[in-house]
C-alpha cells in the first residue's frame, strides 16, 4: 500500500479499537483468477473452526504500540505460510444466506519480501489481503499482515468505496466497517482453517471437487456478459465421526491410521528455544500396517533458502 495516501481512522466497539480506512488499493499486482469455491455453512464454517491449531492468551495479545493483535485472545500463527506448504491458497467462500463472498489472497514471495524490507523492525508487513463482496456489487479489500514472530495482526486496514469513506454520518461508517471486520474473521478463518485439514489426509479425503460453471457478475467494456467460465466446486463431506480435542494438542481422529504432516515447533535449549522442523510421520493404532504397506503420505515439500 502506498504510504503517502490519505487515509482516515475510525473507532470500533468491536474490541480491535480502530481501523485505518483508504481509498488506494492496498495491492496493485495482478490478481489472479478465481480457481475454486466453497459455500460455508454453520456447519462447516464450525467445523473449520475447530480444525485451527490455535493458541490461548490470558487477554487479547498486543503488539508493542497497544494494537489488538488477535480477537478474543486467540493467536493464530502463520507457519503455512512461511513454510510455503499452502494446499490451496486461491478459494473463494461464500455466504448465501448473507449474500456475501470473500476471497483470501496470499502474495508470491517476492511480494512478501518487498514488504518485509520496506516496514520498519517489529511492524507487521503485508502477506496477502481478503477481497469481500457484499450484494455482488460493493467491494471491499482488507490488508492481511503478520509479525516477525509469526503472529497475524487483526488490526484492520481496510480500502473501502468512495460512498462509505466520504460519509459524514460516523456511525453508519462505523456500524459498515464493523460488519466488514466480522466478514474479515469469517473468511480468513475458514479459509485458514480449510488449509490445515487438506494438509491432514484424514480430513483432506473428506474434501470433494467438481467442475461447476461459476456465476461472474462481471461485465466486459462493452458491456456484454463476460465468457462463461468454470472452477472447481468444494464439498465438505460428513466429518461428524471427527472429534477435536479443545484444548492444544493432537487431533481426537477415529481412524486406524492417519499422517501427521511436517510442521514446526519449539524446542527448548540452554539459552532460550530454538525452531526446529519435525519431520511427517505415520500415527494410530495401526500405524504399522501404513507402514508395512508403504503407504504414500501426502506431505509437500519445504524448500528454504538463505532469504
Amino acid at each position: 500500500m502506498n504510504n503517502n495516501c490519505n487515509v482516515k481512522f475510525i473507532n470500533l466497539n468491536n474490541g480491535y479499537g480502530h481501523a485505518m480506512l483508504t481509498t488506494e488499493e492496498i495491492f496493485e499486482g495482478e490478481i489472479p483468477r478465481v480457481k475454486e469455491t466453497i459455500t460455508l455453512s454453520k456447519d462447516v464454517k464450525k467445523k473449520l473452526l475447530e480444525v485451527i491449531p490455535k493458541e490461548k492468551a490470558p487477554e487479547p495479545f498486543r503488539d508493542n504500540e497497544g494494537h489488538v493483535v488477535s480477537n478474543d485472545g486467540i493467536i493464530v500463527r502463520g507457519d503455512i505460510i512461511v513454510a510455503g506448504t499452502i494446499p490451496s491458497p486461491d478459494i473463494e467462500m461464500v455466504i448465501p444466506d448473507m449474500h456475501v463472498r470473500g476471497r483470501v489472497c496470499v502474495l508470491d514471495k517476492e511480494s512478501i519480501l518487498d514488504s518485509i524490507r520496506n516496514e520498519k523492525e517489529g511492524h507487521p508487513f503485508l502477506i496477502g489481503f481478503i477481497d469481500i463482496i457484499v450484494l455482488d456489487n460493493i467491494k471491499f479489500r482488507v490488508a492481511l499482515r503478520m509479525f516477525d514472530n509469526l503472529v497475524f495482526d487483526w488490526v484492520p486496514i481496510v480500502k473501502v468505496p468512495n460512498p462509505i469513506y466520504q460519509l459524514e454520518n460516523e456511525q453508519a461508517q462505523r456500524e459498515a466497517i464493523e460488519e466488514v471486520t466480522s466478514f474479515r474473521d469469517i473468511f480468513f478463518l475458514s479459509w485458514y482453517g480449510i488449509q490445515i485439514a487438506l494438509l491432514n489426509p484424514v480430513l483432506e479425503a473428506r474434501f470433494h471437487r467438481e467442475t461447476v460453471p461459476y456465476e461472474d457478475k462481471k461485465r466486459t467494456n462493452n458491456k456484454k456478459k463476460a465468457p462463461k467460465r468454470y472452477v472447481k466446486k468444494i464439498t465438505l463431506g460428513d466429518i461428524s465421526d471427527i472429534t477435536f480435542a479443545k484444548e492444544k494438542g493432537s487431533h481426537q481422529i477415529k481412524e486406524p491410521f492417519w499422517w501427521v504432516s511436517g510442521h514446526w515447533r519449539n524446542q527448548k535449549i540452554k539459552n532460550g528455544h530454538k525452531r526446529i522442523f519435525i519431520q511427517g510421520y505415520w500415527k494410530g493404532i495401526l500405524r504399522e500396517v501404513a507402514e508395512e504397506k508403504n503407504q504414500e503420505p501426502r506431505e509437500r515439500v519445504i524448500e528454504f533458502d538463505e532469504e
